[in-house]
């Protein structure tokens, strides 16, 4: 630490007669090092002790000046010890803050571009990459939390402290505590890793977009993304999830047959996906070219779960959230109902005693439709697939598109009651809704 000439000059007094504290001596002489003018001061000093004076006959010149000389030294002693304490101060903040700065903990999350055993038995070297293009090393000891929020190879061979260079972690880490050489000869600053989790990886699998460039496809919890080779996030996709959790357990699935779940399971399985991942990916992709600042990641997802049954039917609801642009997302939905004995499918319009054209005349009188632009829009797009029967009332969905005069996805809402239930089939109305047998 610097100290400036006028503080040591202060001190020169107290050090010179040898009643300075230890470690304002030790600031003192450290300056004095590195100082000509100060050590020059000094022995300025050492030469006013030892010249000879004149002897003084007046004995009231000498008290006083023996007097002043005892308060100038108390003054001196007073000021010097004052400014002592204040360095000290400052030293014992500056090495507490420096204490903390290297103990306090703090979570970073990147991927692993090195791994490689420590120093130590039992130790594991880690050069990562943060999200904010820092690279630090990590130190991994057997005290380490190691955790995955994956399933599979990689994230057995993770727990079992087989790093992989594809793996995206999160730390919580401590330090710096010194450093250590990169592969590649850079010096990175080490801390030392408290916990770590698995939270993605890379895949082997790659996909290939219009112009030639290769999308890479990342692991991750609940999803794949797939990103460009300098890490920017085109699209996230959520798989469905198992067909056979659909319906949520239960009550429900417990009245269900083997035979009635294994067959709505078949159902599920065999519709797949009601979107196209690759059109997906490559309209985000060409977003991103055209204004690459501008982009924001898109996300992709399908859903199935029961939503109402009867004494007869089950009704489930499959959700679908297609990507717009960027975070904005529009709904698909789609209803489908099987017969709760045998788990076979039935179609939307056999649940209704009236031919389609009939049906959606009576859902928008249900749902008050009184525009006739506007009638005549949602009964030429009308599709009974888009029928999801809730407990108490009837979904009617528009996806975004099919009204011309309507920019979003569009729902009319249908209670149970005249005139809907004037054409709905009494076996199918919904238990909950108080109207069924």
């Amino acid at each position: 630490m610097k100290i400036a000439c006028e503080v040591i000059r202060d001190l020169l007094p107290l050090y010179h007669d040898d009643v300075c504290s230890g470690e304002s001596r030790r600031i003192v002489e450290e300056h004095l090092q590195e100082c000509a003018e100060c050590r020059r001061e000094l022995q300025l000093m050492d030469e006013a002790w030892s010249a000879p004076h004149p002897q003084v006959e007046d004995e009231a010149i000498v008290q006083a000046a023996s007097f002043a000389w005892k308060k100038g030294r108390r003054r001196a002693f007073r000021k010097g010890a004052l400014i002592a304490a204040v360095i000290a101060a400052v030293v014992l903040v500056c090495t507490v803050v420096f204490l903390l700065s290297r103990s306090a903990e703090r979570q970073v999350e990147g991927r692993i571009l090195e791994a490689r055993e420590g120093d130590t038995a039992g130790s594991v070297s880690l050069v990562i990459q943060a999200e904010d293009g820092e690279e630090l090393g990590l130190l991994l000891s057997d005290g380490t939390d190691v955790f995955s929020l994956l399933d599979g190879g990689v994230s057995n061979d993770f727990l079992e402290g087989r790093f992989s260079d594809r793996a995206v972690v999160s730390v919580y880490l401590t330090g710096p505590w010194g450093r250590m050489e990169t592969e590649d000869g850079r010096t990175l600053p080490v801390y030392h890793a408290r916990q770590i989790t698995l939270c993605g990886y890379l895949t082997p699998e790659q996909t290939v977009l219009p112009d030639g460039t290769t999308a890479q496809i990342w692991q991750e919890l609940n999803a794949f993304v797939y990103k460009l080779a300098d890490g920017t996030e085109l699209l996230r996709v959520s798989p469905p999830p198992d067909p056979g959790a659909a319906w949520g357990g239960g009550e429900n699935q417990d009245a269900l047959s083997g035979q009635a779940q294994a067959r709505i399971r078949a159902f599920f399985e065999e519709q797949g996906l009601l979107y196209d991942e690759q059109a997906e990916l490559e309209k985000a992709y060409e977003a991103y070219c055209e204004a690459p600042e501008d982009f924001d990641a898109r996300s992709l997802s399908q859903e199935t779960y029961i939503v109402a049954s009867s004494d007869a039917v089950l009704y489930f609801r499959t959700s679908v959230l297609l990507p717009i642009d960027g975070a904005e997302v529009t709904e698909v939905c789609v209803g489908t109902a099987f017969e709760r004995e045998t788990g076979e499918p039935v179609e939307n319009q056999a649940l209704f005693s009236c031919p389609p054209q009939e049906l959606i005349q009576t859902l928008l009188d249900g749902g008050q439709i009184t525009d006739p632009a506007l009638r005549e829009e949602m009964a030429e797009a009308f599709d009974p697939r888009g029928l999801v029967f809730l407990p108490d009332c009837l979904e009617v969905n528009f996806p975004r598109g099919s009204l011309p005069s309507q920019p979003y996805t569009m729902q009319l809402i249908v209670e149970y009651e005249e005139p809907l239930t004037d054409v709905l089939e009494e076996w199918a109305a919904p238990t909950a809704s108080g109207i069924a047998g």
